[in-house]
């Protein structure tokens, strides 16, 4: 019993009420509105045949050939990626008995374009290629980090606005921060634009697409001391 009474005096009337630190914790989003300054196009080359020894030839070829068109309208070398290649044996089914075709032969070329005023030539060129698909572009941010940053510094402002106010409210002085925490930054999911809209050319060349704002965001948790 006395163990017991004890326990109750530490957790209770004998902790003074002046030793409870006082602080204000708030979570709050900031956000920035970019529009789109760069493109990602994935094209496909494909061939099937019974000699692989001739068709993987043939499919480096066409490659190369889409990447000449590409290079020829201001995309870097760094932006190709021309790396994926898949080999598979290839069938067709024909009154219920599956028929070996040969070796298919597919690689994607990845072209990530900054310069979207020659977009439309590019694609119009691409098309009088043989091409196995050219998949719907991808709208994408050149300088995604920074946008995040300045998210994440707009989070920050909120939250101090918020802590203030709620200080204010309570007839308390905001102090020094005691610690602050990043909860995740959000970026616009890539947006694919149909292929008749962005290849169509307007006058001059320029494209007659036009891009939406995107908005980047990010959110943290602050808590501040209270004086």
């Amino acid at each position: 019993m006395r163990m017991m009474l004890i326990l109750l005096w530490l957790l209770g009337g004998g902790v003074s009420a002046e030793t409870v630190d006082r602080f204000v914790t708030v979570q709050a989003k900031g956000y920035v509105e970019a529009i789109p300054d760069t493109l990602q196009l994935t094209v496909s080359v494909k061939q099937t045949g019974s000699d692989l020894a001739q068709v993987r030839p043939e499919v480096d070829a066409l490659t190369a050939r889409v990447v000449s068109i590409a290079l020829s309208h201001g995309v870097a070398e760094d932006d190709v990626d021309s790396s994926q290649l898949r080999v598979w044996p290839a069938y067709e089914w024909r009154k219920n008995q599956r028929y070996y075709l040969g070796d298919s032969v597919q690689r994607d070329i990845v072209l990530r374009i900054r310069e979207l005023e020659q977009y439309s030539q590019l694609v119009k060129q691409l098309t009088q290629l043989p091409l196995h698909q050219l998949h719907p572009p991808q709208l994408g941010h050149s300088k995604l980090e920074q946008l995040r940053l300045q998210a994440l510094q707009a989070a920050l402002v909120q939250g101090q606005l918020k802590a203030r106010t709620i200080a204010e409210g309570i007839d308390a002085e905001l102090g020094p921060v005691i610690y602050v925490e990043e909860r995740g930054t959000s970026s616009p999911a890539p947006q694919r634009m149909m292929m008749a809209e962005a290849a169509s050319g307007g006058a001059g060349g320029e494209p007659a697409f036009s891009l939406a704002k995107q908005r980047i965001s990010a959110q943290v948790e602050i808590r501040y001391s209270l004086l």
